[in-house]
């Protein structure tokens, strides 16, 4: 028996490759998880103006583990303070399927422990707004298609087994033909 390239093993290498990229790269867990991030729309500037907006996200609304730990190196440097969407994100095998805007607008800073997040109310986004002169939060969509990339997996799964059981039965037709 010959160790032929065919369709099929071509379609499963790139499965496996991606799947392994996706485990080894991504950062994420690899067994079924749940976790709260948060994606970044822009570093605001540290100056007098938005002193209260750092003071209010020093004390916060909670705090994001990091996965695998604290991150000491954080704690060396002053961190920007920074605008986000946080959101719960659904997952396995290092992969993101699902996510739920559960917490919406944020201002956030990287700590040692973790992410700290001050969640930005319908009531104070004009304020901030007009601290920073610009209707970012005003013009802000989360964009949710871009945080589950992870079904782009199971259809590769799929064309894999399809092209597994065409080249299947053409073996088995030119077995019986013969």
């Amino acid at each position: 028996m010959s160790a032929r390239i065919t369709k099929s093993r071509i379609v499963l290498a790139v499965l496996l490759a991606a799947t392994a990229a996706a485990m080894i790269f991504s950062g994420r867990p690899w067994r079924g998880y749940s976790m709260p991030r948060v994606a970044e729309i822009a570093t605001l500037p540290d100056n007098e103006e938005l002193a209260p907006v750092r003071r209010y996200t020093e004390i916060g609304s909670g705090i994001f583990p990091y996965i695998g730990g604290p991150r000491p190196e954080l704690g060396r440097v002053r961190q920007p303070l920074k605008l986000g969407y946080a959101y719960d994100e659904y997952g396995i095998l290092g992969m993101p399927y699902w996510v739920s805007g559960e917490y919406g607008l944020v201002t956030y800073l990287e700590t040692v422990e973790g992410i700290q997040v001050a969640v930005i109310t319908p009531s104070q986004r004009p304020m901030l707004d007009g601290m920073l002169g610009t209707p970012v939060t005003r013009d802000y969509q989360f964009r949710w298609y871009l945080q589950i990339w992870g079904w782009f997996f199971p259809p590769l799964f799929l064309l894999w087994i399809l092209t597994w059981r065409r080249e299947d039965m053409a073996r088995e037709e030119a077995h019986w033909a013969s």
